[in-house]
């Protein structure tokens, strides 16, 4: 029986805690009497009530309004008198605000603070200075008062506006709030901004938060650990807004790590307030760091040659993808046996297009069948995330004769079969049993790849038509679209490319050639001088004393691959 007194009396000094940790000295005006009770209303600009703030409903609740007259404003919205004089941690001032003005505009408006009942107005608490061009700005404001003390218990608050042509002004759900201490730690998203995957020519790895705290924040770390070590490295991030108190968006970075590392991430974040600052942190995120597919055929030397050999899997226990495609766009989404990874990130399902490709992740976007692209092309307009054994505008239906076929029997293989499928040519005409081919993906647990990346196959069984090979893709994309491998685009090849035919066969691994050995990999960015960081596009930079030589990426990123281990000069 004690033991449930004693708790009942804790409670009870919980709750008393909580309620008088803060104080609401300005109840929540919302204007819908209007005048407010207390509230007084000047005009010293202009003429008649046109010129004056006045109630106006806005998206269906009653604000103060003032709005554009064609005369000079100069209006005052004050509050009544409150006491701010009681020994509190922080004040806060909360509304909501619609401000907008046009170009050719003259004047500011402000919102300012009186500690003489009016009388006069020492203290500026916020500036809505003109700009050009014209400025819409909408949303909930946060303003900290306690540094405009010391409080004589005589103050009120204007919200002053004084403008030749501005639009308009909304204010609405103003309250004054004091509180004993620090209500919450800081308030840290990162959802929004989250990347599960980073490309491997990164220089650094860009990392976004947007924080919210009501005393500000002071400074905020990204930490990080590598392929789960558990010892972390925080980095400070830089804040990139505008409001004095710091609060918004914060930017920071990892920085550049191997290929396939997997990147361990949380933030942390502490807030301004000065008497017992507060830290709080978010969940931990990962990433991967996307490294290479290399494409080798069935002509190479390499070890990782793939086999030859054609298994018809429509005599395999294969099933036929009866989905009413009546687009050359459609698709069908396929479970697949096993997750599957590719460039990092592990899948479950996979869509087949007729187009003569597979795609990963979600509803993908609307696109022409006949503007397929090279890889890597990181173009929102057309699909990201592709196995593309040869994307054309092919058609698999009864009328032209086509198939496609699904072999999902096994645990560590799944094949698609495009069977004699038709083309649709420039001009609009179809040609009848164009291709028959097969995409294959091979389980990572039969792998023995970096970051334990799966295997793709292509096989060509019969071409038909070399034609379309000079209106087709043949390669893989990441899903943002900024990695790819393209072994022929519009009849151009690679140049290691042996070229499609009937028999060929061709596999992507994230095992590089045989031939690096001990070779190294040289990487670095490269600046026109007196532009800005990051790097630039287009830059020829070459290995001195080989005859190594490449262009530079949109960050400036370079690399040269299967470098003999030296010493050696970059010249750009």
């Amino acid at each position: 029986m004690k033991y449930l007194i004693i708790s009942f009396l804790l409670f009870s000094s919980v709750i008393l805690l909580a309620q008088t940790d803060s104080i609401v000295i300005l109840e929540t005006e919302n204007f819908s009497v209007w005048p407010p009770s207390g509230w007084t209303i000047l005009d010293y600009g202009g003429s008649g009530p046109a010129n004056q703030w006045f109630p106006l409903t806005v998206s269906g609740d009653t604000a103060a309004a003032i709005t554009y007259s064609g005369t000079r404003s100069d209006d005052w919205l004050i509050t009544p008198c409150v006491d701010l004089s009681g020994p509190v941690d922080s004040t806060v001032l909360y509304y909501w605000h619609h401000f907008a003005h046009w170009a050719t505009e003259s004047g500011s408006s402000f919102v300012m603070l009186s500690h003489d009942n009016g009388a006069t107005w020492t203290d500026t608490l916020v500036i809505y200075p003109t700009a050009s061009p014209s400025e819409d700005q909408i949303g909930d404001t946060t303003v900290r008062i306690e540094t405009a003390g010391p409080f004589t218990g005589n103050e009120k608050i204007a919200f002053w506006y004084n403008h030749q042509y501005s639009n308009y002004w909304y204010v609405d759900y103003v309250r004054i709030v004091q509180y004993m201490s620090e209500p919450v730690p800081p308030v840290i998203e990162h959802n929004p901004y989250y990347r599960s995957a980073m490309p491997y020519f990164y220089s650094a790895y860009p990392e976004t938060i947007d924080i919210y705290d009501m005393t500000g924040v002071d400074s905020a770390y990204v930490c990080f650990d590598v392929d789960s070590t558990d010892s972390f490295t925080c980095v400070a991030m830089s804040y990139i807004g505008s409001d004095p108190d710091r609060v918004g968006l914060w930017a920071g970075s990892i920085p550049m790590q191997a290929d396939w590392s997997r990147i361990r991430y949380f933030f942390y974040a502490r807030d301004s307030y000065s008497a017992d600052p507060s830290v709080d942190s978010t969940d931990t995120f990962q990433f991967i760091v996307q490294g290479k597919y290399y494409a080798f055929d069935n002509t190479d030397s390499d070890p990782e040659r793939p086999d030859t050999g054609w298994f018809d899997i429509k005599t395999m226990g294969a099933y036929q993808i009866d989905d009413p495609w009546t687009l050359v766009t459609d698709d069908s989404m396929i479970a697949l046996p096993f997750t599957f990874r590719f460039y990092g990130i592990d899948y479950d399902t996979v869509f087949v297009h007729m187009s003569g490709f597979l795609r990963f992740g979600g509803i993908g976007t609307t696109f022409d069948p006949k503007d397929n692209q090279y890889f890597p092309d990181p173009d929102t307009a057309g699909p990201n995330g592709l196995i593309a054994g040869m994307w054309a505008e092919f058609l698999a239906t009864a009328s032209n004769g086509g198939d496609v076929w699904v072999y999902d029997s096994d645990d560590d293989t799944f094949i698609v079969q495009f069977d004699t499928l038709a083309w649709v040519y420039p001009g609009g005409g179809i040609l009848d049993n164009v291709i028959t081919m097969q995409i294959i993906l091979i389980s990572p647990s039969i792998c023995s790849n970096p970051g334990r990346n799966g295997e793709i196959i292509f096989k060509y069984k019969q071409l038909n038509e070399d034609t379309v090979l000079h209106y087709c893709t043949v390669g893989i994309e990441n899903e943002t679209g900024d990695l790819g491998n393209t072994y022929l685009y519009n009849g151009n090849y690679d140049t290691t490319s042996a070229g499609i035919e009937s028999g060929r066969i061709i596999k992507y691994t994230t095992t590089p050639p045989a031939y690096f050995g001990v070779a190294c990999v040289v990487r670095g960015t490269a600046d026109l001088r007196g532009t800005p960081s990051p790097g630039d596009s287009g830059i020829y930079v070459e290995l001195v004393n080989t005859d190594l030589s490449v262009y530079s990426r949109t960050n400036g990123f370079f690399e040269f691959l299967g470098v003999p281990p030296g010493q050696y000069f970059v010249r750009a």
